[in-house]
């Protein structure tokens, strides 16, 4: 049951995903809206939905968007990138534990909660920037993630459950598939931003 609640969880978060950015695309690039030609701001993609969604609800359901994607940064990123700097150093790593029993797990916890809320109030001008150069970093990374997640699987899982076979050879191919395409997107923003700049 928890895989496909997981399953189904995913896949709706990504169609919500795809939708808004459709969304906001194509209201950017509309004709009839030739102010809104650029994003160079938080605001500007509220701006960009309330065409289509009318003024209060486009400004409830973008606000909603933000308050979920900020909950999702403050638990889940926060308490991965802790528990994994906890894996790799050693300390105590378990929310059922409370921070006497691991205090350096709640200690990087809240220091990444802490540096990403100044960031955000120090530099709300930069913040696409921001989220912009986390995407391309992303998209960077992404062969070595699943490289090393291919090998982990292959060959550290126990038998019952590790990549063998048939299997693993389709893995292989879709985590190369994957690669191939995160590392031509890469390129060809790359190019796009610093070869060929956009005329003002």
């Amino acid at each position: 049951m928890e895989r496909i609640e997981t399953a189904v969880g995913a896949c709706l978060t990504q169609l919500v995903m795809i939708a808004a950015i459709i969304t906001t695309a194509g209201t950017i690039w509309d004709g009839n809206l030739p102010a809104l030609n650029t994003i160079d701001s938080i605001p500007d993609f509220s701006g960009a939905i309330t065409p289509h969604l009318g003024y209060t609800a486009g400004r409830i359901l973008f606000s909603l968007g933000v308050i979920g994607g900020a909950m999702i940064g403050a638990i889940v990123v926060t308490i991965t990138a802790s528990w994994t700097l906890g894996e790799v150093i050693g300390f105590g790593r378990d929310l059922n534990k409370s921070p006497r029993e691991a205090p350096g797990f709640y200690i990087v916890y809240m220091c990444i909660l802490v540096v990403a809320t100044t960031i955000c109030i120090l530099l709300p001008d930069y913040l696409v920037d921001i989220n912009i150069f986390a995407e391309v970093l992303n998209a960077v990374l992404v062969p070595v993630v699943l490289l090393f997640t291919y090998l982990l699987s292959k060959d550290h899982l126990p038998n019952e459950i590790k990549l063998q076979g048939v299997h693993s050879i389709f893995i292989a191919i879709v985590f190369s598939i994957c690669s191939i395409f995160s590392i031509g997107a890469t390129i060809f923003s790359l190019y796009q931003t610093i070869i060929s700049p956009p005329s003002s």
